[in-house]
């Protein structure tokens, strides 16, 4: 790292962290997540300006991929609270009644095949997007295609999937 980036990037700490800062953390209610998103933000700048891209407005540009960052990892948990409480509430072992078991096992097992149907790359990008997680722009990186196109394919395979089980499936299921 050249020290005019060095420079650039220790004066920009010093004037926006705060601030940024600040910023994330009404969003993330977490201080350390808020800390995390900022240095992210800050990671991703050096990276661009080592490969020479100019950055005209780099304060704003820095909030934006802080926020951005920020509202990512709101989302990633939600669907991990998600997750954990369609867990609890499908358990097998938590069922009261063997009707209520065999159904859930039927359910998943339609599901599974449902999902095996959509093929590649549309399977991945469901079980990524859903059970992992991830990010349009972190499921396009892996399979190599624009993010946009990702969220394309997300809708299409989840509308397949509603209209295969909307009788059985319900909205808290299959967004």
């Amino acid at each position: 790292m050249s020290s005019d980036l060095h420079q650039e990037l220790q004066d920009l700490l010093t004037e926006h962290e705060s601030g940024m800062v600040a910023y994330t953390k009404a969003i993330t209610r977490d201080l350390e997540s808020a800390r995390d998103c900022v240095q992210d933000a800050f990671i991703r700048y050096a990276a661009l300006r080592e490969k020479g891209e100019q950055i005209d407005f780099p304060r704003a540009w820095l909030y934006r991929v802080a926020s951005h960052r920020a509202y990512d990892l709101l989302r990633r948990r939600k669907l991990e609270n998600k997750a954990r409480d369609d867990d609890k509430i499908d358990s097998p072992a938590e069922a009261e009644a063997p009707d209520l078991v065999m159904e859930l096992k039927c359910r998943d097992e339609a599901l599974a095949i449902a999902l095996d149907e959509l093929g590649d790359p549309a399977r991945s990008i469901v079980s990524w997007r859903l059970r992992s997680g991830l990010s349009y722009d972190e499921i396009a990186t892996r399979l190599k295609l624009n993010p946009s196109h990702v969220g394309v394919i997300l809708h299409r395979s989840l509308k397949k999937l509603r209209d295969r089980f909307a009788s059985h499936l319900t909205a808290e299921i299959l967004p």
